[in-house]
């Protein structure tokens, strides 16, 4: 798997703030941080933003930025390639497609280096721009990623979208076929977004407009593809030093506390930080067997609904229904089996910890998971002393209840919302009612999925353009067409099937990462509480020990 470059400079950051605040290990530190910061200098990958005068190329890369850097003027201005940083990669701003041909042979000539090229066009017209398009296969040919952009500078109804997307791959089919070329489509996403709304979103703090604006999907497939680029021969040096760095500072730490019960508190401290780390990697792995098994459960569901008119509605909507609850339930059964073998576990390790305690230890206080509120974080000890009676022994019949509370939380209330809302909107989606069941969804379903109404919707559109009836079908004379005309469809069916899917992923995603985050927070809070009996050093020690696991798990996982 692929090493996350943002995540190891993650930890990295958070490292070289601990370092520089506590002075610790300045010196063994200084040859790791010459090692990133020399790297952070080094772009991983080139992105090219391409388009003619107008079509908002500045205005899009100043959405990737959140901030106004790129020019923006209606007089063609760029003669040269500009880089802009974002994160560990170069955008380039180029010359227009209709620049000056001196300008355009600098543009040639950065392209064919670029990792991947941005082709912004307005929707209206696209299939009319040869020249951006041809350019377009010309780099498909060459092996290079290509992503084209929709930039709606007024948002379009669903049905002219799906109708503009048509009439552009069509386009791009004649071209590609007068160069040989076939089933090019998959190789070129096309993707849409209201640059202008997207920036004001950012740099304004508009979540909804942001969200509406398209571009969450754009830069998550932007960046997944520029994570697929391996630069693991580099970064693994990277996380190798950091990772033994952080590993030889915690040994360091642990043989500085001379008491046992420190010792073993900062030991429980760790596995915690393990344990969310596992937790977090079975529910994300779960979750990505779902989105796949529903992506190819919707794609399999629409290509019935546009090329086999035997099939029943109703049987399109019950699968669709039932794809999406079953993946719910599915990721709920691993969050529910990996917390609840967590709270066992955890509890085991603190009634441990709890009998080292010396009885004449004052003002430390016992802690007990079954108090656990995971609706709420909170403390939830008392502050009472402790005497000779006191040190907690958890009875089994306890473990069983603090289990309990969590089959509460592994179904929580928002994603059975969601489910609730999915089982009673799309089978009214899928029977085409119209601007009416749009309403609908725009009001009650679209704070929580955003796009899945809209995509599902273009299957009306898909019906509209491809489905076709028997006399059309008789009229078309060529197979080369008819295949042409298929592999559009099927490429709009497997883009919609994708973003369905994308939207449960980024739900469940939110939505359990929020519960883990919560549960460990309130554990932490009352595990914390057992630092009161240490001495001044010692818990100084201990506070150390925790953040630099911390920062241990988040290179180990990067």
């Amino acid at each position: 798997m692929s090493i996350r470059a943002e995540t190891l400079f993650q930890a990295y950051d958070k490292t070289a703030d601990f370092v520089q605040a506590n002075q610790f290990e300045t010196t063994a530190f200084q040859a790791i941080q010459t090692m990133f910061e020399d790297k952070r200098q080094k772009a991983d990958a080139h992105i090219m933003v391409y388009g003619v005068y107008n079509a908002g190329k500045s205005t899009l890369i100043n959405a990737l930025l959140g901030q106004e850097q790129a020019e923006i003027d209606d007089v063609p201005k760029t003669d040269s390639v500009t880089a802009y940083r974002w994160g560990q990669y170069d955008i380039l701003d180029t010359p227009g497609v209709d620049a000056p041909i001196e300008h355009q042979k600098i543009t040639d000539g950065e392209m064919l280096k670029a990792d991947a090229v941005i082709f912004v066009v307005n929707p209206v017209g696209a299939a009319e721009e040869k020249n951006t398009l041809s350019k377009l296969l010309e780099l498909v040919q060459a092996r290079k990623q290509v992503f084209l952009v929709f930039n709606e500078k007024q948002t379009l109804e669903m049905e002219d979208f799906q109708r503009l997307k048509d009439q552009t791959q069509q386009r791009l089919q004649d071209l590609a076929a007068a160069k040989g070329l076939n089933n090019v489509l998959k190789d070129i996403p096309i993707v849409r977004v209201n640059a202008k709304s997207a920036f004001k979103g950012k740099t304004e703090n508009k979540s909804n407009l942001l969200e509406k604006s398209g571009f969450p999907e754009f830069e998550k497939r932007l960046n997944e593809f520029l994570q697929s680029i391996s630069l693991d021969h580099i970064y693994g040096r990277l996380k190798t030093a950091l990772v033994t760095f952080l590993a030889d500072g915690l040994q360091s730490l642990q043989m500085r506390s001379q008491a046992n019960m420190v010792k073993k508190y900062d030991d429980l401290l760790k596995n915690i930080e393990n344990n969310k780390n596992q937790v977090r990697r079975n529910v994300r792995q779960a979750i990505g067997n779902e989105r796949g098994s529903i992506e190819r459960n919707v794609a399999n569901q629409l290509r019935k609904s546009v090329f086999d008119g035997q099939s029943a509605q109703g049987d399109t909507d019950s699968q669709i229904q039932q794809a999406f609850q079953y993946g719910a339930e599915k990721v709920s059964d691993v969050l529910q089996m990996e917390m609840s073998a967590l709270v066992q576990q955890l509890q085991l390790d603190i009634d441990d910890l709890q009998a080292q305690i010396p009885q004449n230890q004052i003002a430390v206080e016992s802690v007990n998971l079954s108090d656990l509120n995971y609706g709420n974080v909170q403390a939830a000890v008392d502050g009472s002393q402790l005497g000779a009676q006191s040190v907690s022994q958890i009875s089994p019949d306890v473990v069983a209840a603090a289990v309990g509370q969590l089959s509460q939380i592994a179904k929580p209330e928002h994603i059975v919302k969601s489910l609730q809302l999915v089982k009673e909107y799309i089978p009214s989606l899928m029977k085409g009612v119209g601007i009416k069941t749009m309403e609908k969804w725009a009001g009650a379903f679209m704070s929580k999925l955003p796009y899945v109404g809209l995509v599902i919707s273009g299957l009306f559109a898909l019906k509209d353009i491809f489905g076709g009836d028997s006399e059309a079908a008789q009229m078309q004379q060529q197979i080369e067409e008819q295949n042409r005309q298929r592999e559009r469809a099927m490429q709009q069916i497997a883009d919609a099937a994708r973003d369905v899917a994308s939207q449960f992923e980024n739900i469940m995603r939110e939505q359990t990462e929020k519960t883990i985050e919560e549960t460990f927070a309130n554990i932490m809070q009352q595990v914390h509480a057992l630092r009161q009996g240490f001495s001044d050093s010692e818990r100084k020690n201990s506070e150390w020990i925790e953040q630099l696991s911390q920062y241990h798990a988040l290179a180990e996982n990067a």
